[in-house]
């Protein structure tokens, strides 16, 4: 079965090439028929080399990992306003370290580069392909419809495509724009297939493939496979108050775990010589809902009765070809702010590539950040670094995954080739990141974590 998306895909991709060579040109007769949409449909064709190594302090286990992916997709052209989609992905090791690896001092596994493979079946490279995407779309005149496996976007649930291939979701996902300068978002999810894996799974499966970290009394926390619920649902709404002024709103209600509550404001305010201020402000709220997930809260994903609360704000000037912000996050004392990390990146203002605060309660976060782009658009050099205060690891109720106060330093350069191979697109990503927080002596508390350099060098091509 895991080879279907092969004999499937490359056939049809060949028979569209095939026919596209011909340069056929449907009769008038044909031009509306399901044959003559599918027969003009597009073929996309994505190939993304990786390589990620992590250098930590001392004598702590250092890693390394050369991988590269062959992502393939088809889209059919309109017929009476559907249309369908299919997608997938394989990905292929070109030698790296073992990813069965436990570090003798700290006795923890490899973090990052395993996210180049199967996270749930470190080592196993026989589940080496996935199908992303198999959906039916329709088109109506102020509404979007999407039923079916496929990649959305939204502030919590999101592609985060920081590795060979980023995350899908299996549901039914709407879009309307009926209303003046708003759109309004809604989705009903039952099934995710996680960046970094090769299977499907339900909602409830789904949480607790990434690291489970500790439960808020210390032990190992055991949620996976043991969370009760139907899936996950959201509704958002984006409005375009002013001209100058877009606020949004999200609620995302997993079924008998948890609700959050996702808020931000956005004021710009243009300023001479082509530069803008931009002002931004954000809330989020998290409640439990029930038991958690479970009536044993030792298999519950939140305590009963959990809350939590995170605020930030940024601030930033913007110009053609520039942006520096300064941005705040807190996450108080109330309790953890907690998301399945399988589903999507932080949505905080302060959030940098690599990390997350995802997990924590009573932390702060400061982050300075300066973006480039050239006039002709080739090159993108993003500059940025943070510090971030976190409870002590030994804090349990409030630090899940016992990370440390640390300082993070990432430095990124982007380069289209586009001029020389149209599709061909570079990154260079270098992140430091030092502790100034208490580990206590104890190597778990610090590897993969602080004290560290991670390089990544990523190519992407996608055939045009």
């Amino acid at each position: 079965m895991r080879f279907l998306l092969v004999s499937i895909l490359f056939p049809m991709a060949l028979s569209l090439t095939a026919q596209e060579a011909v340069k056929a040109v449907p009769t008038k007769k044909d031009t509306n028929t399901i044959v003559s949409a599918l027969k003009t449909g597009e073929v996309q064709l994505h190939a993304r080399y990786f390589f990620c190594n992590t250098i930590n302090e001392g004598t702590l286990s250092d890693y390394y990992a050369n991988a590269t992916s062959v992502a393939l997709g088809y889209t059919s052209n309109k017929h009476k306003k559907v249309i369908v989609g299919m997608s997938g992905f394989s990905f292929f090791n070109l030698g790296s370290s073992n990813m069965q690896h436990i570090d003798a001092l700290s006795n923890q596994p490899n973090r990052y580069e395993i996210g180049l493979f199967d996270i749930d079946h470190p080592g196993d490279y026989s589940h080496p392909a996935r199908l992303d995407e198999i959906y039916v779309r329709l088109n109506l005149k102020k509404e979007q419809v999407r039923f079916g496996r496929q990649f959305i976007n939204t502030p919590l649930i999101n592609e985060q495509d920081g590795r060979l291939r980023g995350t899908s979701v299996g549901g039914l996902y709407i879009e309307s724009n009926r209303f003046k300068n708003t759109t309004i978002y809604a989705a009903w999810l039952t099934e995710i297939s996680p960046r970094s894996t090769s299977e499907w799974y339900r909602v409830s499966s789904s949480i607790g493939v990434n690291s489970q970290g500790v439960s808020p009394t210390g032990i190992k926390a055991n949620y996976r496979n043991h969370v009760a619920t139907n899936g996950v649902g959201f509704i958002g709404v984006k409005i375009r108050v002013f001209s100058t002024v877009e606020w949004q709103v999200w609620d995302y209600v997993i079924d008998n775990v948890m609700n959050t509550v996702f808020t931000q404001l956005n004021y710009n305010r243009s300023l001479k010589k082509d530069k803008k201020i931009v002002l931004a402000g954000q809330v989020i709220k998290q409640t439990a809902i029930n038991n958690g997930g479970h009536f044993n809260q030792e298999f519950a994903y939140t305590p009963k009765g959990a809350q939590a609360l995170t605020f930030g704000g940024k601030l930033a000037l913007q110009t053609k070809q520039c942006e520096w912000s300064i941005n705040f996050n807190s996450i108080t004392k109330q309790g953890r702010y907690v998301f399945p990390r399988e589903w999507g990146r932080d949505p905080f203002f302060t959030f940098l590539q690599r990390e997350r605060n995802e997990g924590s309660g009573g932390s702060r976060a400061i982050a300075m950040k300066f973006d480039y782009t050239s006039k002709n658009k080739t090159t993108q050099l993003a500059l940025g670094v943070s510090h971030v205060t976190m409870p002590d690891v030994t804090n349990y109720a409030l630090n899940k995954y016992g990370l440390p106060s640390y300082f993070q330093w990432n430095t990124s350069l982007k380069y289209d080739f586009k001029k020389w191979l149209p599709g061909l697109e570079g990154q260079l990503l270098m992140v430091v990141k030092t502790k100034t927080g208490e580990t206590y002596q104890q190597p778990k508390y610090e590897i993969n974590k602080v004290n560290l350099l991670l390089t990544n060098l990523i190519i992407n091509y996608h055939f045009k």
